[in-house]
Parts: C-alpha cells; sequence; structure tokens
C-alpha cells in the first residue's frame, strides 16, 4: 500500500438514469489514467482540475482519494465478499455431515441401509442444501447483509425446505427383486 500526490485533470458526471463519476488524474507528466466512483460522495463533488490529492494505491490500483482530510474510495477498493465464502463453508460443512451420516449406517447396516441412500433422500439433501447455501450466499451478498448472518439462515432455508409438504411426502416403495423381475 502507498500513497502519491497526484493532479486532478477533469471531472466528469454521466448518465441519466445510472450516473457514472469518472475523475481523470495525472501523475508529473508521466501517468494519466482516471477512476471511477460509486457516488458524487463526500470528495467527487468538491474535485476541480489543478487539484492536488493524495491517492492510496493498493497492489497499483488507486483504490480511494483523499483531499484535506475528506476521503472517498473507488470502484477499486476490494469487496469483503466474506458472505460467499461463508455460504460455500457451510454449504462444505452441511454435505460432510450429510455424508457422514449416510457412510456411518453404512457401516452400522451394511445390508439395511435403504433409507439412507441417493434415492430417495440423498439427493433431496443433497439438492436442497446446495441450492439453499448458494441463494442465501448470494443474497446476503446482493443486499450487504454481515457474512455471520449467513451459516444459520442457510440452515433455516435447508430445515424450512426439507419439512415443507411437498418434500415430505413418502418415497415410493420398492418392490423386492424377486417382484420386480416377475413384473
Amino acid at each position: 500500500m502507498s500513497t502519491w500526490q497526484i493532479t486532478v485533470v477533469k471531472t466528469e458526471e454521466t448518465g441519466t438514469r445510472s450516473k457514472t463519476y469518472k475523475a481523470t488524474l495525472k501523475y508529473e507528466g508521466s501517468w494519466q489514467g482516471y477512476v471511477d466512483f460509486h457516488s458524487q460522495g463526500p470528495l467527487f463533488e468538491r474535485l476541480k482540475p489543478g487539484d492536488q490529492v493524495t491517492a492510496t494505491l493498493w497492489r497499483r490500483r488507486i483504490v480511494a482519494l483523499s483531499k484535506d482530510g475528506v476521503e472517498q474510495n473507488t470502484t477499486e477498493v476490494p469487496g469483503d465478499d466474506l458472505q460467499m465464502k461463508a455460504a460455500l463453508g457451510t454449504l462444505v460443512a452441511l454435505l460432510a455431515a450429510e455424508m457422514l451420516v449416510f457412510g456411518a449406517v453404512r457401516l452400522v447396516r451394511p445390508r439395511s441401509h435403504e433409507p439412507f441412500t441417493f434415492y430417495p433422500y440423498g439427493g433431496q439433501i443433497l439438492f436442497t442444501v446446495l441450492g439453499a447455501c448458494l441463494v442465501v450466499g448470494f443474497l446476503a451478498n446482493w443486499t450487504g447483509v454481515p457474512w455471520w448472518f449467513v451459516p444459520p439462515a442457510a440452515v433455516v432455508v435447508c430445515v424450512a425446505v426439507m419439512l415443507c409438504p411437498p418434500m415430505r411426502r413418502r418415497p415410493p416403495v420398492r418392490w423386492p427383486e424377486e417382484r420386480r423381475k416377475a413384473v
């Protein structure tokens, strides 16, 4: 992370419905580029051509501009995105728990493990967990909900979906092998 003193060349506000805010910057005649802002914010509305601003760089990208103690982040500032990481971690944990239970039942009852297979319940649980975790993760990321709400919300959505009446239907009865061959 480093800071540079940069000169503002011009500022632009374009668009009618979705406005974009852009500031063109110059560094000692050797570099000229621009940065985008999410909003007018506290600094963009005060910038004028010729102003000296302090640019904060992180990994060769300008992530913030400041002038006279007023700072504003650019669109290059790295986001948290911890919501999706929490959702994927919850997904892995729930799938691991499912596989642990199904594997333990197969070890304890190798011949009669019927309800603990992919059909009828394993697939439902797998796709419910996958869908719930991804939907909750995307919604949390989109709305800006803190990441620590994602794991409990994903578990609650999984339980709610599994308990809704269409999912609780009894699986069709499987016939023994002898009857299936006779039919």
